[in-house]
């Protein structure tokens, strides 16, 4: 399947996944360049998937709007009952933005669409079904600092998995091929 000619695909991670995904994306794959996700990586198409997923979540004026409620964000998504090993480096955000107080106005009503060409949501998906799902987020805990970046991960694979990104009518592993080949031709352009 021609991945370039497949209509780009629009999801809503929600809110709070937006928020701590974007935090998650700008830290782990722009500021340190994927050092901590690479173990995690299969291919190089999933590292450009998760840096195109990065520029989409920074350019969303709800997201930039309301980066300062990451504690908030955190916490929501941070379920009491969380047993991921995490041994957090340290975070480079300032200490107001991690307050867990209430929401902000409007934060609890927000809503962030992100918009995706299809060869990217695929590539995205199998990363995610791969790491998230069948390996809990082993391979990528050196590049948590708080377990609700596993849950905004997680929650994005629930919102892919849903998806008309990839098409039944021809093999999944053939779509997968062809949308890794798609992307990473696409970066050298």
């Amino acid at each position: 399947m021609d991945h370039s000619t497949r209509p780009p695909h629009s999801f809503d991670p929600g809110f709070a996944e937006a928020i701590v995904l974007d935090a998650w994306l700008q830290r782990e794959i722009v500021a340190r360049r994927g050092v901590n996700t690479a173990p995690a990586l299969a291919d190089r198409s999933e590292g450009l998937a998760l840096e195109r997923l990065a520029v989409a979540l920074a350019a969303s004026p709800q997201v930039a709007g309301f980066r300062s409620c990451l504690g908030w964000t955190r916490a929501f998504l941070d379920p009491e009952e969380t047993a991921l090993p995490i041994d957090a480096k340290g975070c480079e955000l300032p200490d107001h933005i991690l307050r867990r107080g209430a929401p902000p106005p409007g934060a609890e009503s927000a809503r962030v669409e992100v918009t995706l060409p299809a060869a990217d949501t695929l590539v995205l998906f199998e990363f995610l079904c791969r790491e998230i799902d069948e390996q809990d987020g082993a391979r990528l805990l050196a590049a948590f600092v708080s377990p609700a970046e596993f849950w905004a991960l997680n929650n994005l694979h629930c919102v892919l998995e849903t998806g008309e990104f990839y098409s039944a009518l021809e093999d999944y592993g053939t779509q997968l091929e062809a949308a890794r080949a798609t992307l990473v031709a696409s970066k050298a352009l």
